[in-house]
């Protein structure tokens, strides 16, 4: 697997090397090949997140197999232009026990990793802090708060403030609901969790949660309705209040809705994207909503419906509304990464494309974010060179065709 970037190639023929400012659009290298994230290349890489800042710099954030101590949780910075801002950095400081399923939020102030942490025999919800330069800003945040629970799945959005939102699926007597928690950005917890879901049959599973720059913010998760599972989704003001009721946001009823992913404009409109399995498979579907939660228009195909099985996709959204939608499809005898583009109106930026340019191996799991310049980010997990890595691509959103 290549393991320097095309970007960091082209700086050091400039002599720019680390000096590259954020915002030196012009000293960047044209989106090149996919780069390795991990400098550490024993055990298994995997489940990788990544967060962009308004600046364009990004960090990615995966779960690392550790010889005799079992996963553990690291993160890398990197800048505008993909050229690494250091080595892996340590998040987790408790280390009895599996460290797993990270996820991460970024501002220019600084991140936030947030992963689920075995205590005993229960896995709880752990986040840390970081600055602007990745040095750790306090110990580990204990974010749930009702210890008897079972806690998996989270996901986190970060305010331009420094303030975060951390969501995750927790047991309740036998199910699983949806909560919720606001910080400041000292890390201090702002209230008790919130509960997210009002549907309570069943179990409410796997959430996403997007936040626009008022501080406004929706979760989306799966919800098993009659026996088979659909897309909800709750939107809150900076405050955590709810607004209005839970939103259907699936319209196709027929199979099974897994795996959401949503985005959020500055607008406040809404896209979610998810799994959606028919008689033939797997595919990508994707809607969009207002700012008062409406629907737009009926949901959508974002992959080929014939093109065999697509699984977990990955959203990010620009400012101004447009989106890239990310995913691992199959390909011949493995998975390939995926993406697809769309204008803010949900019309498509051309075809699908391929995101990873080493076709050996199996390619999964992608995560994506994208930021005002239309350059977006995609990091998955890999096994191309014979062992699990975590692999990422720079990419540039297309723009509509002008009109004749």
């Amino acid at each position: 697997m290549t393991t320097t970037p095309h970007t960091a190639q082209a700086a050091a023929a400039l002599g720019l090397g680390s000096l590259l400012a954020p915002h030196a659009r012009a000293a960047c290298a044209p989106p090149g090949e996919e780069f390795r994230v991990n400098t550490a290349t024993d055990g298994i890489q995997q489940s990788s997140a990544l967060a962009m800042t308004p600046k364009g710099d990004f960090v990615i954030a995966w779960q690392s197999e550790v010889a005799g101590s079992g996963d553990e949780i690291r993160a890398r910075r990197f800048d505008a232009c993909g050229l690494p801002r250091g080595g892996e950095i340590p998040v987790n400081t408790v280390t009895a026990g599996n460290q797993n399923a990270p996820a991460v939020a970024a501002s220019d102030k600084g991140s936030v990793v947030v992963w689920q942490s075995l205590v005993a025999s229960n896995y709880v919800i752990r986040a840390r802090r970081f600055d602007a330069s990745g040095v750790a800003q306090g110990d580990e945040i204990a974010v749930d708060t009702r210890p008897r629970d079972l806690h998996g799945a989270p996901a986190v959005v970060m305010h331009e403030s420094g303030s975060f939102v951390v969501v995750w699926e927790s047991s309740v007597r036998g199910s699983f609901e949806i909560r919720a928690r606001r910080f400041d950005a000292s890390g201090v917890g702002l209230g008790d969790e919130i509960a997210v879901n009002r549907t309570t049959a069943s179990s409410q599973r796997g959430p996403a949660v997007a936040m626009n720059p008022s501080g406004n913010f929706v979760v989306a998760w799966r919800s098993n309705v009659d026996g088979s599972f659909e897309i909800q989704a709750q939107r809150f003001d900076a405050l955590g209040v709810a607004l209005g009721n839970e939103l259907a946001v699936n319209s196709v009823k027929v199979g099974d809705q897994l795996a959401p992913a949503v985005a959020i404009a500055a607008s406040g409109e809404i896209v979610f994207a998810w799994e959606n399995s028919f008689d033939r498979g797997f595919e990508i579907r994707a809607r969009r909503f207002d700012a008062a939660g409406v629907a737009k228009a009926a949901e959508l195909p974002v992959s080929p419906a014939t093109a065999g099985n697509q699984f977990a996709p990955a959203l990010a959204m620009s400012p101004s509304g447009d989106y890239v939608v990310t995913w691992h499809g199959l390909v011949g005898d493995g998975y390939d990464i995926r993406a697809r583009a769309f204008a803010a109106n949900g019309a498509p930026l051309g075809d699908e494309r391929a995101i990873n340019t080493i076709l050996t191996g199996t390619q999964r799991s992608s995560a994506v974010t994208l930021n005002a310049e239309r350059d977006f980010i995609v990091s998955w997990h890999s096994d191309a060179a014979g062992d699990w890595d975590v692999a990422a691509r720079r990419e540039r959103l297309p723009r509509a065709p002008r009109a004749r």
